[in-house]
Order: structure tokens, then sequence, then C-alpha cells
């Protein structure tokens, strides 16, 4: 029997599981990606295809996330964590300290969020990091995570710092996915400075946005925060209209947790 052989043709199958599991969740078909991510993981182990194995991890985090399963959300990025240190996978570090981050941040725990996020900063300067094509992508966003959880905890200067140096980002192609959250994050800052009369005519701009801000992982936290500058405006006509646009997402959605979510 020819090993090498076997071992090429369960990393194939791994890869086509995982494909599927993509699409999947591309779909809305959350349950039915965790079934097939899972068997990726699986294969991958069996072919000590470890940065696959890695990714593969990661994305289970943010199905359980999407899920509302906080506990295997962080397990599976744990395990991730652990085997990208072991292997000294450093791109693959910069995604768990984030998403691991972004869970404590959503449970309003921005101090052990921003310990996260600054572990992830740390990271990115590692030539591996800077070597890879996303790496404008994971600068951009691990500064406007650290920017956030800065507002969060009222450190505004240090927020401000982040902000700027996010925007030395923006004009990749690759962040035309960051540049919404870099809305709500600017905004965000302005409130917390008192300086809400400067995200007024940016309105109209927040509305637009989450209704094209589906992608499931990141729409709750974009939603929620979206939610709570309104309240903070005394904005309730749009409160009330990101509100509808969320009860739009949650139908396509068939987890208690989104439910919850809009109560």
């Amino acid at each position: 029997m020819d090993w090498n052989i076997d071992l090429i043709e369960l990393k194939n199958l791994a890869d086509e599981y995982c494909e599927e599991g993509k699409k999947a969740y591309a779909d809305d078909k959350l349950e039915e990606a965790v079934s097939l991510i899972e068997n990726a993981v699986h294969l991958y182990s069996k072919t000590g295809s470890n940065y696959e194995k890695a990714l593969s991890l990661n994305l289970l985090g943010i199905i359980y996330g999407t899920l509302g399963n906080g506990d295997l959300e962080i397990d599976y990025y744990l395990e991730g964590l652990q085997l990208a240190c072991d292997k000294n996978m450093y791109s693959v570090l910069v995604l768990f300290y984030n998403n691991i981050g972004a869970s404590y941040h959503v449970v309003n725990n921005s101090k052990k969020a921003l310990e996260y996020f600054l572990k992830a900063e740390e990271t990115l300067e590692y030539e591996e990091c800077k070597a890879e094509e996303r790496y404008p992508l994971w600068a951009m966003a691990t500064y406007l995570n650290v920017a956030d959880a800065y507002c969060s905890i009222g450190e505004l200067s240090h927020a401000y710092d982040y902000i700027e140096k996010s925007k030395l980002y923006e004009e990749y192609e690759i962040n035309s996915y960051n540049k919404y959250p870099l809305l709500i994050t600017s905004c965000k800052y302005l409130i917390k400075n008192n300086q809400s009369d400067k995200v007024n005519c940016h309105i109209d701009e927040l509305l637009d946005g989450i209704v094209q801000d589906v992608e499931a992982s990141d729409h709750i936290k974009n939603i929620i925060d979206l939610c709570d500058l309104f309240r903070a405006m005394k904005a309730y006509d749009s409160w009330r209209k990101a509100i509808i646009e969320f009860e739009k997402f949650v139908s396509r959605h068939k987890t208690v947790y989104f439910q919850f979510i809009v109560v």
C-alpha cells in the first residue's frame, strides 16, 4: 500500500469537506456547515495538515459563535490557538487572538478582549505576517478591534490613535470589508467624546451599511453597536429601522440565539 497516495487522497477529501462547509456557511446552513468542517478537521489531523486544520478550527469557532454556543466557540478557538502556537503559525495566530478577543468583547468583557487584541497586534510584527497578501486586512481589523476595546473602557486617546492607524490601510481593495466597522467605531468614538453632532450626518450611511453587512459572524456585533449608537444619540426612528433590518436577518436563521438578541 502506498501511504503517500492514501494521504493525498485523504487531504483532497478534507479539502472538499472544507469547501462544502464554507459554502454551507455562506448559505446560512449552519448545522450542515458544522458537520462538514468537523469532518475536514478530522481528516486534516490524520494527514498532518496543521495549517488547514487550524483554519478549519477557526471557522468552527466562528460558526458556533454564530449559533450562539459561546462555550464551543471558545473551545475551538483555544484548540486552534494552541496548534498555531505549537507550530509557530503566526499568520493564523492573528486570527485566533482577534476572534477570542471579539468573543469577550461581545459579552462586554472589554478589558479581557483588549488583552487578546493587543496580542494580535504584537503578532503582526512577525515577518511571516507581513509577507502575507492579507496583511493589510489583518492589520486594519486588529487596529479597529483595539480601538473599539479602548473606546468601550473609556480610554479615548488610545482609541483615537488606533482609529487613525486603521485608516492607513483603508484604501487597500482587500479592506472594503472593513470600511463599515471603521465607520461604526469612529462614530462610537465621537459619541463617547461628546461629539454626537458629528455623527448625525452619517445616520443614513450607517443604516445603508447594515443592509449590506449581512455576513453572520460580524453582523451580530455590528447591529448591537449600531443600536447602542442610535440609543445614545436618542435617534429612536433610526434605532427602529436598524431593528427591522436585523429581524429580516433573523428570519433567515432559525436559531433561538438570534431571536433573543432581537428581544
